[in-house]
């Protein structure tokens, strides 16, 4: 009932999936002419967007994160569904060259180095893959209290040791070995890393690195609050979204993002 009222009639919903979400997309949009809102996860994003998609009334567009459906080649096609470039957009802000170098500057007094981001993404192979295959076969594993900041490299590249600290959340649930893992690793083993490793793991481990390395406290809200003004509009029309995004816009001619 909300979107019929005067205020908003004639305005585009923009749905994302949460508060930091909205935060990122904000300053890519026209606020006179869209509103953005989060949906307090993904879980049912496509359920809002199909049910808004009956409501002739309301024009909408909704941006979910990726996570591993591109790499699954199950991203859906549905008419103003869209997806981030990247794992998430955290991954596709860290994907562009320009926002990794400010960030890292912006962070330390010292030259920016790929050979920190390459060295992240090696540590963080195993879980990585590991939740891939727990999204694929829909398995019951719970990584919500596996801290990708508490352990050193050799302990994360150790699938024994990090099946030791997290749970299947049934005990029914199908048990993950390393004989399982390792096949699955071979048969997708030249996958974008932007792509494979979630944006909050990577997020922490460069917080591991800043304190081990430069004895600097950062937490991950504090490197995602300097990240994102890093990403530009300049760094979003380079991305596949913008063009998505733009080109549903023009098919509506609907003037929704910013010049």
């Amino acid at each position: 009932m909300e979107w019929r009222t005067p205020i908003y009639k004639d305005k585009v919903l923009i749905l994302v999936e949460g508060k930091s979400d909205k935060c990122f997309y904000y300053k890519f949009f026209n606020s006179e002419t869209s509103e953005i809102r989060n949906s307090q996860g993904c879980r049912k994003l496509k359920e809002i967007h199909e049910r808004l998609l009956c409501c002739h009334s309301i024009k909408n567009i909704t941006i979910r994160d990726s996570d591993f459906e591109r790499l699954n080649g199950t991203l859906l096609s549905i008419n103003g569904f869209f997806y981030t470039d990247a794992h998430d957009y955290e991954m596709m802000c860290l994907r562009d060259e320009q926002t990794r170098k400010e960030l890292i500057e912006n962070l330390v007094t010292i030259n920016y180095s790929e050979e920190v981001f390459e060295n992240i993404f090696e540590e963080l192979k195993c879980i990585s893959y590991f939740k891939w295959y727990n999204y694929t076969k829909h398995l019951s594993y719970n990584f919500d209290s596996f801290s990708v900041t508490s352990f050193e490299k050799d302990q994360l590249n150790d699938f024994d040791f990090i099946h030791g600290e997290i749970h299947p959340k049934s005990r029914k649930a199908k048990v993950v070995t390393k004989t399982i893992l390792n096949k699955f690793k071979t048969d997708h083993n030249t996958c974008d890393p932007y792509e494979l490793t979630c944006g909050h793991d990577f997020i922490k481990r460069l917080c591991f690195y800043l304190k081990k390395e430069h004895r600097i406290q950062k937490k991950e809200n504090d490197i995602k609050d300097i990240m994102r003004p890093c990403f530009r509009m300049d760094s979003f029309k380079r991305t596949e979204l913008y063009h998505s995004i733009c080109a549903w816009s023009n098919k509506y001619s609907l003037n929704i993002l910013r010049s």
